[in-house]
């Protein structure tokens, strides 16, 4: 955990950027609008095969960093927002099998990173398919996540039900996924154009990755939303 450890520090001193913040006078389809692109962009990812681990330890310990595009979200509202071209999503990770072939996973950042954005999320996945019996691994999964941003201009929950499938080739496990994303989000008072300052915006989301399992766990994830690509990096242990 040494290097997970360094490449946080890392991470903290190379993202001294000035403050990002949110266009003022945003109407209620622009709201729409930045839910779509921040509320859905940054759910928690699940970073995992199907492949249920073990009840003990059954353990993955580590740091994930999403990258997530902004779009045109500057051009919204007054156009005075300050949102730089993709933001940095960095989440410590946890996991932890359970019994039944349950699994869960904890992902949070309790700070925000040049005023960006602190989220909370976890995860439960049922693995319901064993590729010893099957040529794959299959699990269903549902994911909740709290996200709070821009000095508490914006803040919002999503729920998410879906499915991935993997397959295990010892030290790589590629998989493949998708599920229905479900997002509400709020913006302060005073950067909202009229009283209504609420949002929503449902979609599919797609996304393919892989768990290399070396001394120091590497993973990747890339992910489709509203047909705009981002991805997300896994440095970490497994137990």
């Amino acid at each position: 955990m040494g290097r997970v450890s360094f490449f946080l520090l890392a991470l903290a001193f190379s993202t001294r950027a000035p403050a990002a913040s949110l266009p003022t006078g945003l109407g209620p389809i622009e709201i729409d609008r930045l839910v779509e692109v921040i509320g859905t962009g940054a759910t928690a990812r699940l970073l995992r095969s199907a492949e249920p681990y073990e009840l003990f330890p059954g353990v993955k310990l580590g740091l994930e960093i999403a990258i997530v595009p902004t779009r045109d979200l500057n051009n919204m509202g007054n156009q005075d927002g300050s949102l730089p071209a993709a933001l940095p999503v960095p989440r410590f990770y946890f996991c932890k099998g359970l019994f039944f072939n349950l699994e869960l996973i904890l992902n949070l950042f309790p700070v925000s990173i040049a005023n960006s954005l602190s989220t909370f999320g976890g995860s439960l996945k049922w693995a319901f398919f064993d590729e010893s019996k099957n040529w794959l691994h299959g699990a269903m999964f549902v994911t909740f996540t709290n996200i709070n941003g821009f000095d508490s201009a914006f803040s919002g929950n999503n729920i998410e039900m879906g499915a991935v499938l993997s397959k295990d080739y010892v030290r790589i496990k590629p998989y493949l996924g998708g599920g229905l994303l479900f997002a509400r989000g709020n913006v302060a008072p005073s950067y909202a154009r009229t009283a209504d300052t609420s949002g929503g915006h449902s979609t599919l989301h797609l996304f393919i990755g892989g768990e290399v399992e070396l001394p120091l766990n590497v993973g990747f994830q890339l992910d489709l939303m509203n047909l705009s690509p981002s991805g997300t990096l896994f440095f970490g242990k497994k137990f």
